[in-house]
């Protein structure tokens, strides 16, 4: 007789619900101030070609051009769809998510996906014409290289923030800001050479008010028709180490 057929269990199937809330999400508009002047430098359409013939190494043939520094100082600016002076909106971004390195509990990581500037290259309102700067840098072959840049001495920007209410609070992100304007912005900034250059807070709405008074901001164009310049470094100084 054969034997009796065992009895195969039939594979059973369960659905787990996941409750997941709808996004809460806030728009947040608030300008900030500068606290120490602001260095820009755009990567600009020159320094594009120069890195392409390097790569595929048209330059060879090239001989090297004459310094420019007015079409250098022009070329540095991060340009508005207005052609007026501008920054890019995730320098700020940056800036804040970085806060978080000295805040307990809240990484980096969470807080990319928290809250999103938006925006490309948002206007810089001023008080003051930007100056061109002139500053040496050291290159990584060890040689030194002049560089001309746009500084704004006074400076505000507005900033349009869209957040996820649920895990980060209205007056939490207004903190993280003012905690990233330690570290600050464009060219010098703490945060990348530990010099004091581009740092903010969130500003006053009499701040605000303020430079909103002080009339339109100048083309860069207008700009570099009449710009005073700041002093350089003497090259022929000893470069220090």
């Amino acid at each position: 007789m054969a034997p009796p057929k065992k009895k195969v269990a039939k594979a059973t199937t369960s659905t787990l619900a996941v409750a997941i809330p709808p996004l809460k999400i806030k728009e947040l508009y608030v300008a900030v101030v500068g606290e120490s002047p602001l260095i820009t430098n755009c990567f600009s359409n020159k320094a594009k070609r120069q890195m392409l013939d390097i790569m595929t190494g048209a330059d060879k043939a090239k001989p090297r051009a004459p310094k420019d520094p007015l079409a250098e100082f022009e070329a540095a600016f991060h340009r508005t769809l207005d052609d007026k002076p501008g920054i890019t909106a995730v320098c700020f971004k940056h800036a804040t998510v970085g806060a978080c390195r000295g805040v307990d509990k809240f990484p980096m990581t969470y807080a990319k996906l928290f809250f999103h500037m938006i925006g490309d290259v948002l206007p810089v309102s001023v008080k003051e014409t930007p100056v061109m700067r002139e500053d040496w840098v050291r290159l990584k072959n060890g040689s030194t290289d002049l560089r001309y840049r746009p500084q704004f001495t006074d400076w505000l920007v507005k900033l349009h923030i869209r957040y996820d209410e649920d895990n980060i609070s209205k007056e939490a992100l207004m903190n993280l800001i003012n905690r990233g304007g330690m570290g600050g912005v464009g060219e010098r900034r703490p945060s990348k050479s530990g010099d004091s250059f581009g740092m903010y807070r969130v500003a006053t709405p009499e701040e605000v008010k303020d430079f909103d008074s002080n009339g339109g901001v100048p083309t860069i164009e207008e700009i570099v028709k009449t710009i005073p310049r700041i002093p350089g470094v003497d090259m022929t100084e000893e470069v220090p180490g």
